[in-house]
This record gives structure tokens, C-alpha cells and sequence, in this order.
């Protein structure tokens, strides 16, 4: 992956534990930033389930994100659900740290099957 390639979110100090940031840029899904001791994680926002915003509506659990609609949970390292009512799991994006900053190459990782 190029720095080329790469789309600035955020600045690195705005992610802070137990408060997510909500990225909105052109050309990709509505994200959704959040730190957990000194793990960044980037997620689509919207639960998959009942479309909520996660960072406005949601919770989160050690590494597990819970929707505060109807408690759907996914994990943040995979996106993967843990089941009813979320039958999808959320896309996943790899973190890049670089000058102080959270980008993305804004391709999802695959979901797991």
C-alpha cells in the first residue's frame, strides 16, 4: 500500500478510548474510529441490522461494539457479528498511523465466512 493510495481520516489525538470519532468523506461509507488501549480500529458506522450510527448510538465492550438499538454486537478486529439479531457483519478497515494521523487506503478487509 502506497502513501499514495492512502485517505487521511483523522488526526491521530482526536480518537480518544470511549469516545469514537464519525468520519463523512466523499467517496467512502460513513466510518467509524475508535481506540481501545492502543489499538485503532475503522468500521462502517451503521449497524447492519437496524441502520444506527455505532459511534452515536452504539457501546462498546473491551473489543466488541454493541448497537444500542436492539444489541447487536460485532467484533472490531473482524467485524464479524455474534449473532441475532445482526446476521452481517459490520466491513473493517486497515488502520495506518502515520505523522500523527489515522488513514485508511479505503478498501474493506473481507468479511469472514
Amino acid at each position: 500500500m502506497s502513501s499514495e493510495q492512502l485517505i487521511k481520516l483523522c488526526a491521530e489525538s482526536d480518537v480518544k478510548e470511549g469516545a469514537p470519532v464519525r468520519v463523512e468523506l466523499e467517496g467512502l461509507p460513513v466510518l467509524a474510529i475508535f481506540k481501545v488501549g492502543e489499538e485503532i480500529f475503522i468500521l462502517d458506522d451503521e449497524c447492519t441490522h437496524g441502520k444506527a450510527s455505532l459511534v452515536n448510538d452504539g457501546a462498546t465492550d473491551d473489543h466488541k461494539i454493541i448497537c444500542g438499538w436492539h444489541n447487536c454486537e460485532f467484533d472490531m478486529h473482524t467485524g464479524e457479528t455474534y449473532g441475532y439479531p445482526c446476521v452481517v457483519g459490520l466491513r473493517t478497515y486497515t488502520p495506518v498511523i502515520k505523522d500523527g494521523a489515522i488513514y485508511c487506503n479505503g478498501e474493506p478487509r473481507p468479511l469472514p465466512e
